[in-house]
């Protein structure tokens, strides 16, 4: 027979690894997220990359090796830009939203429309420098790029900060469900002692 210390012991030993586990799956999302954003915007600047060329009289090396660069540079740069809402967007698909008021979704949006405000540039800059091989008048405009990319990132916020906030528990509903389990737990611990 086990004494209370010992089953509050193995409790806090369970809540630690269950929050443990918790936060590796986060951070195994962000990963994932940064990740497959960079390998989608290297996918499509590669090929928008290889198709301009190929339209533009290159053999299809030259085509393929101006696209393997612009599909590097693009996918480096957008995983890199990718950080900066990871996280929010991680937590928002797995229905983890932490601040779901107006503070938490102007933060939100916000941090939506800076990373796109940094990974559109960066994708566009790519393909230009794949595109100017083949076609010298081929031009970049850094702040239309910054502008659009605010612009859309920003409607993306709302929508991930929507989506999240859908997902997750209101803060009485954690309230509650923690509280069932420590209702729960401390019968348990009862009926073991």
């Amino acid at each position: 027979m086990r004494c209370a210390s010992q089953n509050v012991a193995l409790r806090a030993g369970s809540i630690a690894a269950e929050k443990a586990a918790e936060k590796a799956a986060l951070r195994f999302a962000v990963g994932a997220n940064m990740l497959g954003e960079g390998a989608v915007s290297a996918g499509a600047t590669g090929a928008e990359v290889e198709k301009f060329a190929r339209e533009h009289g290159a053999t299809p090396e030259e085509a393929a090796a101006a696209a393997n660069r612009s599909a590097l540079t693009a996918g480096a740069l957008t995983t890199l830009g990718a950080g900066i809402g990871a996280g929010m967007e991680s937590r928002a698909m797995l229905g983890r939203i932490q601040d779901m008021g107006v503070k938490g979704f102007l933060k939100n949006t916000g941090k939506e429309a800076l990373e796109e405000a940094v990974q559109n540039p960066c994708e566009e800059y790519a393909s230009y420098l794949g595109r100017s091989q083949f076609d010298p008048e081929q031009s970049f405009d850094p702040g239309k790029s910054i502008a659009t990319g605010l612009v859309t990132g920003g409607a993306m916020g709302v929508g991930f900060h929507a989506a999240g906030r859908a997902l997750s528990p209101s803060r009485e509903e954690q309230r509650r469900l923690a509280a069932e389990i420590r209702a729960r737990d401390a019968g348990n611990d009862l009926a073991k002692a």
